[in-house]
């Protein structure tokens, strides 16, 4: 299918998901390709008005030369100027998915009008949503004030000759990629959230912790949607878990706290799904123009710092965090079901011949320390950059990586603590939950029951990217 896209009521996390991760082209529809013709030619309308008025970056230069004058002459050769810079990030690159992201949020200041650009570009922009290659951005070292350097990477091939004025400029100012990241980390969010649960259930069962715990009466008595949430999904992969095969006392708090604990990450998921499509839906270009009205019959520009918006960046940092108490959480499980008080005392099923997988509890704490240790706000540096135009850096690139890095140590985490609880349940032959018994043939077929020795640490790689595959990768 193709996303018709025609106000800024079109740009939704759902729309996204759709471009980005399942590559539907993108086409302007008739109510937007007006809104763009109508919006460029009062915007034309207006500079033709009085031409020494200070429009950045169209009666004006860019950067250290805003205060320089153009006149016709100057504008048109500023407007085909190629990229000061293709991009100076380096290491890593975004997954092609976030570029296409970056792409579509782009024309959301276009399709609002706000961008006051030529169809021409609109339509060039839309164009490379087609399936075609698009050029590579790096992950790392994008610092920069705003997001002028990774656009150029983005769009620098469209910019140059021919382009009409304002248009180069438009397709590099603003936010495109903070929206793409914000985005992109919500809907992973939701996925690694899912398998979450799958694998805490599992832990339920194994430890065969009684279900009072994680009663849905909770939720009304801690009076928080979240909590709610938390609990509802736990209790669908319960569902008919035998309540007779219980422990006779209540469980270790780490099981008792498994609802609160992942109901933070959802508390911190519904609001980076929010931050997301905000920003989305928030025309980003630096200057902003505003349609004409009673008190300005030209319409108006606005030079503004559109392109620095902290929620996005705040919000992965929180989903982080989540990743990061929630591998600690699963580090006290991996241990306790090592314990004879939870497994049971009969000869100790770790000291079995062939069933030892007590080493994977220290294989575990060294990735919940990565994961805690990485677990960081992350916030504006105070380093003197840029010059007098550029003098402060976004860090929405950076807060991206970590919780990149934070989620690849929750999974490695989660894949220990399924593996364990596979094996406890394997040992003393029970069976989980039946919504369980899938995902435990999943679990089972990346990491057998151990029966002999061998060499569990890549057993372990081999489940973790089988549950990145099957639950959290697109």
């Amino acid at each position: 299918m193709t996303l018709t896209i025609d106000s800024l009521a079109d740009f939704t996390l759902e729309n996204f998901r759709r471009v980005a991760w399942q590559a539907e082209p993108v086409a302007v529809g008739p109510q937007g390709r007006s809104r763009i013709e109508g919006s460029r030619a009062d915007f034309m309308r207006l500079v033709a008005s009085d031409p020494a008025d200070p429009i950045y970056g169209v009666t004006t230069g860019y950067g250290d030369k805003a205060k320089t004058r153009l006149d016709a002459e100057g504008r048109r050769k500023q407007a085909e100027l190629p990229p000061y810079s293709l991009g100076i990030g380096l290491g890593r690159r975004l997954p092609g998915r976030v570029v296409r992201g970056i792409v579509f949020a782009r024309l959301a200041s276009f399709v609002s009008g706000h961008a006051a650009v030529s169809p021409d570009i609109v339509e060039a922009v839309a164009a490379m949503l087609d399936g075609r290659a698009l050029p590579e951005v790096a992950l790392e070292g994008q610092i920069a004030s705003g997001e002028v350097e990774p656009l150029n990477a983005v769009f620098g091939h469209l910019i140059g000759e021919g382009r009409a004025e304002k248009d180069s400029g438009s397709l590099v100012n603003g936010a495109p990629c903070t929206a793409a990241l914000v985005a992109d980390t919500a809907l992973r969010a939701e996925r690694r959230l899912a398998l979450a649960h799958r694998v805490f259930a599992l832990s339920i069962e194994a430890c065969r912790a009684p279900l009072e715990a994680y009663d849905m009466a909770l939720a009304e008595i801690w009076a928080n949607p979240h909590d709610k949430a938390a609990l509802a999904r736990l209790n669908v992969n319960l569902d008919g878990a035998d309540r007779e095969d219980r422990r006779a006392y209540q469980a270790p708090v780490s099981w008792r706290i498994v609802p609160r604990v992942l109901a933070q990450a959802h508390r911190v998921l519904a609001q980076a799904v929010e931050i997301a499509e905000a920003a989305l839906q928030s025309p980003g270009d630096n200057p902003l123009y505003l349609a004409p009205d009673d008190a300005h019959p030209l319409g108006r520009v606005l030079s503004n710092g559109s392109f620095h918006d902290c929620a996005p960046y705040w919000a992965i940092d929180a989903i982080g965090f989540a990743w990061a108490e929630l591998a600690v959480l699963s580090g006290r499980h991996v241990v306790k079901l090592h314990h004879p008080d939870i497994v049971g005392s009969e000869a100790g099923w770790r000291y079995a011949p062939g069933h030892n997988t007590h080493p994977l509890t220290s294989t575990h704490a060294w990735f919940a320390r990565k994961a805690r240790d990485l677990a960081r706000p992350t916030l504006m540096p105070v380093d003197d950059v840029g010059n007098a135009q550029s003098d402060i850096l976004l860090p929405s690139f950076y807060a991206y990586e970590k919780e990149g890095e934070i989620a690849d140590s929750f999974d490695t985490c989660l894949a220990i603590l399924a593996a364990v609880a596979s094996q406890v349940l394997w040992s003393q032959d029970r069976e989980p939950a039946a919504p369980l018994h899938d995902f435990l043939a999943t679990v089972r077929e990346a990491f057998p029951p151990v029966e002999d020795l061998r060499n569990l640490g890549r057993d372990v790689e081999t489940l973790r990217d089988a549950m990145r595959t099957s639950f959290v990768d697109p």
